[in-house]
């Protein structure tokens, strides 16, 4: 088979006239076995080795860890977002007091559900019910229970239940648990 290219090239009479040409008039005729240049695989320097159980499992216990370290953190982050929320909703009216009101218990919600706060008291209001919370490492601060979330509530009535049955109405301290 011969190349058609090439053909035209020697049966015009002359050189290449351009170089994507000259590099088409060089190349072999597919049927031959040889690969133009731009389809050869370069030879990989990259050995793949298999992973072993070893380095999987350190690798867990190092997230695991770093998990831990930021937890503190963390939980100093979302306190302090609900206390800034808490300062500002004071100071605005309207709906920016509305949203500061909601940045607060969202950051209380999230403190009640990952162990960072505990029930502290719980008081009547012409409201509806507030509840008082306790934060690891200090600090507290008053929400409305219909302002939380579901699993803030939820955890929120199970250590009201647990503090009824057990007898012991509440001494003001956060639990440290979970750290």
């Amino acid at each position: 088979m011969t190349d058609t290219l090439r053909a035209t090239t020697v049966l015009s009479g002359g050189e290449p006239a351009s170089r994507t040409e000259a590099a088409l008039t060089n190349t072999a005729p597919p049927s031959s076995g040889t690969r133009p240049p731009y389809n050869r695989a370069a030879p990989s320097k990259r050995q793949v080795r298999p992973a072993s159980r070893s380095k999987t499992s350190s690798r867990r216990a190092a997230f695991a860890a770093i998990l831990k370290s930021e937890q503190w953190s963390n939980m100093i982050r979302l306190k302090n977002r609900g206390f800034v929320g808490n300062r500002i909703a004071k100071l605005v009216t309207g709906h920016s007091q509305a949203l500061c009101y909601q940045v607060k218990n969202a950051a209380i919600s999230a403190l009640v559900k990952h162990g960072g706060a505990s029930l502290l008291s719980l008081e009547p209001s012409s409201h509806g019910p507030i509840v008082g919370l306790a934060f690891v490492g200090g600090g507290r601060l008053h929400a409305k229970p219909a302002c939380l979330d579901t699993h803030a509530r939820f955890t929120l009535q199970n250590q009201f239940a647990a503090a009824l049955q057990n007898g012991n109405y509440f001494s003001g301290e956060a639990r440290d648990e979970g750290f």
